[in-house]
């Protein structure tokens, strides 16, 4: 029997790497968060069973090209689409060596909500609604901490 079980999660796995040594590090971890932006950025699967792989779906050059696989309906700004491809891209080069950290795409990204996320609202200013899921208690209710418990109630 196979010790590891296919699944989809596999497809953000850095496989090559865990095939040829049986183990996982942070290059794998960044490997996975790669994946992750790329498909925030396009839409697409991680896998597609016609299309192969995200990261070598994703593997263009030129504004335009990275533009061209972005995800319309996400409406994501010119120059932040092409900042999030260039993380993507960063941390799942083949060659392990040449990967961004974690922590460098996770500097890159913070600069990028710095940049192009508006600052929240003055305190004042937030309106409290309800769950539009559940509707039974506010957020500051059903997320409150308990001291007790040391836990989420």
């Amino acid at each position: 029997m196979n010790k590891y079980k296919r699944c989809d999660g596999d497809s953000l796995f850095d496989m090559a790497y865990n095939q040829a040594t049986g183990r996982f590090d942070a290059a794998a971890d960044g490997y996975a968060m790669g994946v992750t932006i790329l498909a925030t950025l396009t839409g697409w699967p991680a896998v597609d069973a016609v299309r192969g792989k995200l990261d070598a779906r994703c593997d263009v050059r030129g504004d335009a090209r990275i533009i061209s696989i972005a995800d319309e309906r996400a409406e994501w700004p010119r120059e932040l689409a092409i900042a999030l491809h260039t993380v993507g891209m960063a941390l799942v080069e083949r060659n392990r060596d040449n990967r961004v950290t974690v922590r460098e795409a996770k500097e890159r990204l913070q600069t990028l909500v710095d940049t192009h996320l508006p600052p929240a609202p003055p305190e004042h200013r937030i309106v409290e609604r309800e769950c539009i899921i559940c509707m039974s208690e506010p957020r500051h209710v059903r997320f409150a901490w308990s001291a007790m418990t040391h836990s989420y109630v």
